[in-house]
């Protein structure tokens, strides 16, 4: 199961200038905050398992429509991603 902590750990390991994160609850900025501190880039192995046990639940794009989905995307973008293009 993933979970948030190493999700942002993830994204943090990236070449990034920076990264916005949804606060909604204080605990939510505490635990950011927590892990910003004591924050260690991902190994190169880490990132993998971490990819590998993503990509069932964002392949698909069900928590995000807006986003690339079968739903939502046209013709290109269809193929681009590997889905059915109808």
């Amino acid at each position: 199961m993933l979970v948030a902590r190493e999700c942002l750990r993830y994204s943090l390991s990236l070449p990034i200038a920076s990264l916005v994160v949804e606060i909604n609850r204080w605990r939510d900025l505490e635990q950011d905050v927590k892990i910003a501190r004591s924050f260690k880039p991902m190994t190169k192995p880490e990132k993998e398992r971490l990819l590998v046990q993503a990509k069932d639940v964002a392949s698909a794009g069900r928590y995000e429509l807006f986003k690339s989905t079968q739903k939502h995307d046209g013709h290109h973008h269809r193929i681009q991603h590997g889905f059915a293009t109808d």
